[in-house]
C-alpha cells in the first residue's frame, strides 16, 4: 500500500487555492497571462535559433524592436495579439 505524502501540493490544487477554480475571472486572467508569457519565450527562442537580433526580427515581420522586446518580456498582455503575432513570427522566421 502506497503512503500518501501530506507535504506534497499538486499543481492544480495550488492554482485553485491561489487563483480560484477554472472559469473564475481570477483564474482566467492568470491563464491568459501565463499563455502570453509562454508565447514571449517561444518568440525569443525562435529568434535566437535563427540567430536574429530583435531588430532583425522586427524588420522581417514589419514592426519595431521595441514591440518585439515587449512581447518577449511579457509587458504586453493582450492574448489575441500574441496568438496572431506568434503565427506571423513563425511564418516569417521559417521562410
Amino acid at each position: 500500500m502506497k503512503k500518501e505524502n501530506k507535504n506534497i501540493t499538486y499543481w492544480d490544487d495550488h492554482l485553485d487555492k491561489k487563483y480560484g477554480k477554472p472559469s473564475t475571472s481570477t483564474r482566467e486572467k492568470y491563464e491568459q497571462e501565463f499563455e502570453a508569457f509562454k508565447l514571449g519565450v517561444l518568440i525569443q527562442e525562435a529568434r535566437k535559433r535563427q540567430n536574429l537580433t530583435q531588430q532583425q526580427l522586427a524588420e522581417k515581420v514589419g514592426t519595431t524592436k521595441n514591440y518585439i522586446s515587449r512581447k518577449e518580456n511579457n509587458t504586453m498582455r493582450y492574448l489575441k495579439i500574441h496568438k496572431k503575432n506568434r503565427q506571423e513570427v513563425e511564418v516569417q522566421i521559417l521562410d
